[in-house]
């Protein structure tokens, strides 16, 4: 979500109740007063001076009840960020009346019904649908889906009304995560050290909303890291993908070397790649097309990375070229579990739209409960990238991508050079019902990825590449 809104642009008719609280915080897990603001859909949280927005918590389909953490404190659960906020007022008396006013707002959600945009009320009857705001009518029309598509298509374009909701507000970086089930603390991932002793020669080679990722050698071995510099904030820090790294050790994931904290930032040592990522090399298309045996040669290690998250009960969520990095070895790496999320056995799939349009899975997009299989899906379109340098509907605003990947599925491959069992895997991963998708174990067993090249082929192209690039500088 968002932290863009000021307190003044909130309409003072639409503020339904204001005022001081206090809010456990989910990093450090200390309570720190916040001015909230409850309207129809939200309650946000502003600092104490009420100059920035700390966050938003969307109610719909959310619950409320008093809660026995501290004393006059209640819990907020919202469902559209699988998170649970705990809050205390200066009294029964006050805490009562929130938890009634937010009860007020939940109720009115559950009232209506499931099927139908939450504070749209939309129909539809022979002439098409009634009810589409003028605005979302347009931003469709906008988006190249026509009237004829929006009234043909009546349930892919609920569902896709529904994501577009869900996801407006929600930055590329994806800060607003869903809370760990293990309730991580800042503790439990700080190592001892200072990063700036521990490193030299720091060179920025990115920044994102998140954080600032630097190139450094370690002064003990001499051997490059990257460093990624990240503010302890709520909003900004995401415990659970700084576990998840800290967890996994395999060859075709980014290795994790430490995390340490100085004065109120941390930093995340890394494996650094000396050649950025898949991206890189598509780029260049259609001067430099990879051939099937290097696909497969991705594909491949691709897969293998993704059954050891899946053995854990993960999802990556975010599989696209972009994730996928490389070194001048040839090798390939998964990164970003940013967005990640870990299953249980009272959460076995999940319902959260999260990852990026155009990599998404069907069943993410018409908001369906899904597993595992959705980052099959992603890796199948990973092998779209590398055929046609970017996945499929790319030209097309993320809109009507959405819309089509909903009710055209991915279109077919030119099948002229390309053989049966490349043809078959995508088939297979493409798969539009979950149920029949294989799994990342299953697909390792497909005949397509004995094509694979060695890593020193794959090494010999990033190189022609490299070449490719100083030559068009």
């Amino acid at each position: 979500m968002s932290l863009t809104v000021k307190y003044s642009t909130i309409e003072p008719n639409k503020i339904i109740k204001e005022g001081y609280m206090v809010k456990q915080g989910h990093v450090r897990k200390s309570w720190l007063r916040r001015w909230f603001v409850l309207t129809s859909e939200h309650l946000y949280y502003f600092d104490d001076n009420k100059n920035k927005c700390k966050g938003i918590i969307p109610l719909v389909f959310g619950k409320v009840k008093k809660s026995d953490k501290r004393e006059h404190c209640f819990e907020l659960y919202s469902e559209e960020q699988d998170k649970t906020y705990f809050i205390v007022c200066s009294n029964d008396i006050e805490r009562d009346e929130w938890v009634k006013q937010i009860s007020n707002i939940i109720d009115k959600y559950i009232s209506e019904p499931s099927n139908m945009d939450h504070t749209m009320h939309i129909t539809y009857d022979e002439k098409g649908f009634c009810g589409i705001p003028a605005d979302w009518e347009q931003m469709f029309i906008n988006s190249g889906i026509s009237k004829e598509e929006i009234n043909s298509n009546r349930e892919e374009v609920m569902q896709v009304m529904e994501f577009a909701k869900r996801m407006d507000g929600v930055d590329d970086n994806q800060t607003n995560l869903p809370e760990s089930e293990d309730n991580i603390v800042l503790s439990d991932i700080i190592d001892e050290g200072n990063p700036l002793e521990m490193f030299g020669d720091w060179n920025q080679i990115g920044e994102g909303v998140s954080g600032t990722v630097y190139q450094c050698y370690d002064v003990n071995t001499n051997e490059l890291r990257a460093i990624k510099k990240i503010r302890i904030d709520e909003n900004t820090l995401n415990l659970q993908e700084i576990s998840f790294m800290k967890s996994m050790k395999h060859r075709n994931i980014i290795q994790f070397f430490g995390c340490y904290e100085l004065d109120k930032f941390i930093y995340i040592s890394m494996e650094f790649m000396d050649r950025n990522n898949l991206t890189a090399i598509l780029e260049f298309y259609p001067s430099i097309k990879m051939n099937e045996s290097q696909i497969a040669y991705v594909t491949k290690e691709t897969a293998e990375a993704l059954k050891y998250v899946h053995s854990f009960h993960r999802i990556h969520r975010d599989i696209k070229s972009d994730n996928l990095l490389i070194n001048s070895l040839g090798e390939i790496k998964l990164a970003d579990f940013g967005v990640s999320a870990q299953l249980t056995q009272q959460k076995q799939k999940r319902s959260t739209v999260i990852g990026t349009p155009y990599w998404m899975a069907p069943e993410v997009i018409k908001g369906f409960d899904y597993d595992m299989k959705a980052d099959v899906w992603s890796l199948g379109i990973i092998c779209r990238e590398m055929i046609d340098g970017v996945p499929p509907y790319m030209n097309d605003p993320p809109l009507r991508a959405l819309f089509l990947i909903s009710t055209k599925g991915i279109p077919p491959v030119e099948k002229a050079g390309w053989s049966d069992e490349f043809l078959d895997f995508l088939d297979k991963c493409l798969c539009d019902q979950p149920s029949l998708r294989p799994s990342s174990e299953e697909v390792l067993k497909l005949p397509f990825l004995k094509k694979a090249c060695t890593k020193n082929d794959m090494a010999s192209l990033i190189t022609i590449v490299e070449q490719f690039a100083m030559q068009d500088e």
